[in-house]
């Protein structure tokens, strides 16, 4: 199996199977995109408002910034491998963690 295969594979299983409270707020999940076979790959935090609406990363003005600074060096973004730690849009994360922070300090 390839390593595009496995990937795709990976994000169907997710896709089916998280249960987490980030994936309850957003739009749709966000997988990596790009050249699985690369030697070049790029991280990011997690999806903006861009990334979740059109289920891409790095779509949005960070999308933009970093196609410049490939392009620079003579890459294209179908090159490298694109992906982010977390599937689902950030804005979510802010919410979870305040929630986290509540529960650990009240004890419920």
């Amino acid at each position: 199996m390839s390593k595009k295969e496995e990937l795709g594979n990976l994000h169907k299983k997710w896709k089916e199977e998280c249960r987490c409270e980030l994936k309850k707020t957003a739009t749709q999940a966000v997988p990596g995109d790009g050249n699985p076979d690369t030697e070049i790959v790029f991280i990011g935090e997690a999806p903006g408002r861009s990334e979740d609406k059109l289920g891409h990363p790095f779509v949005g003005a960070a999308g933009k910034f970093l196609e410049e600074m490939l392009s620079l060096i003579n890459i294209k973004r179908e090159e490298v491998y694109i992906t982010n730690i977390v599937n689902t849009a950030r804005q979510t994360i802010a919410t979870l963690c305040l929630k986290k922070k509540a529960v650990a300090e009240n004890g419920y």
